[in-house]
């Protein structure tokens, strides 16, 4: 998908579970820049000074944390149960 769609040094953002050694080096590797987010708990980040240094790495940040905040309160406060499609099935409106 990267490949796809990523032009030469253009970030690439993606949620902390991306935050892996392999992930980084292939986004390197295609030309662009992973604006993704640092996991910290108990090891050690992928993500390193390359990246953090640039201020757009910040409003990258900052960007990401107001995209997840409605989320955020649909579950908690507006009910939200399941978010996601399981299944083609169940979008073509056939039952499976």
């Amino acid at each position: 998908m990267i490949e796809d769609n990523a032009s030469p040094a253009a970030p690439w953002a993606a949620t902390r579970n991306y935050d892996t050694a392999d992930f980084v080096a292939g986004c390197r590797e295609r030309g662009c820049t992973p604006h993704v987010s640092q996991n910290n708990a108990n090891r050690r980040s992928a993500i390193d000074a390359r990246t953090t240094r640039h201020p757009g790495y910040r409003i990258s940040t900052i960007k990401r944390k107001r995209i997840e905040e409605p989320f955020g309160w649909m579950k908690t406060v507006g009910g939200l149960r399941k978010t996601g499609i399981v299944g083609a099935a169940w979008w073509n409106g056939s039952s499976s």
